[in-house]
């Protein structure tokens, strides 16, 4: 991860990785007038007046050489989680949020209704019936946003996707891991010299009311199938960290958590 450091601080926002929350501490410390949250592109002319730019962007569009950053989550929750996110919007008291979609997002929202999201079989036969180019993204989603530009998205390898996403972690000037939150704004605010103990919000979990259990192992061996690339990036951003610990004992506190995490997903 780059040493790099700059006054301008760009956040590579992967859904549901608690980026909400991160967004909040952000906004508590420097004051929404000086953050730019939820925006479509993250480029020099974003940052025209504001320290803090957040977006759901790929890495390869951020065109600016500022101080970028990103948290990863345990794949399996975080693509449970995006499900669930959104189902939500079939929800009757969403339908106006529905509504304010583009047509061909609300047709892939609508198609998810159609899924048993108890039922491994079933989700197993919504992935598989998926279009590589469906306008919303959850295969693999955390190694595609740092892999690719989103004009030039590809179909690959999981293995391959992985390694393009590994290779362009040096970007970054800091990865954090939403399970250990708390812990990992703290490091991220000191090293950003923006004080100690940012305030975290625990927000925008999913309101649908149908859920998807990651506790069954069924559901878990074949939501496994789609997130080997985000597990394989997973694993190597934990065992980076760990070796930099080794070196300079930072984040050593954490590792005794990330081992038995990593143990839940084998």
């Amino acid at each position: 991860m780059s040493s790099n450091r700059s006054s301008k601080i760009a956040f590579l926002h992967i859904p549901k990785t608690a980026g909400v929350s991160v967004i909040n501490a952000f906004l508590e410390r420097l004051g929404t007038e000086s953050c730019q949250t939820f925006s479509s592109e993250i480029s020099d002319k974003s940052f025209n007046g504001k320290i803090f730019v957040s977006g759901h962007v790929y890495l390869g569009d951020i065109q600016c050489d500022e101080f970028i950053f990103t948290f990863f989550r345990n794949p399996l929750e975080q693509i449970a989680s995006h499900l669930m996110w959104i189902d939500h919007y079939n929800e009757p008291e969403y339908e106006r949020e529905l509504n304010g979609f583009p047509e061909k997002i609300r047709q892939e929202i609508r198609q998810l209704a159609c899924v048993d999201l108890s039922s491994a079989k079933s989700i197993d036969g919504y992935f598989r019936s998926r279009a590589f180019d469906a306008e919303l993204r959850l295969v693999n989603l955390q190694s595609e946003l740092l892999a690719f530009k989103h004009d030039d998205v590809i179909e690959m390898a999981q293995a391959d996707l992985a390694n393009e996403a590994i290779n362009n972690l040096d970007r970054l000037g800091f990865v954090g891991i939403s399970e250990n939150l708390s812990a990992d704004m703290n490091a991220l605010f000191d090293l950003l010299n923006l004080g100690s103990n940012p305030i975290i919000s625990r927000l925008n979990s999913s309101p649908s009311s149908r859920r998807v259990d990651t506790k069954r192992p069924d559901i878990r061996d074949t939501l496994l199938k789609y997130v080997q690339a985000d597990l394989r990036l997973y694993k190597h951003v934990i065992a980076k960290r760990k070796a930099l610990s080794r070196s300079n004992g930072t984040f050593s506190r954490l590792f005794d958590f990330f081992r038995g995490n990593m143990q839940e997903l084998k």
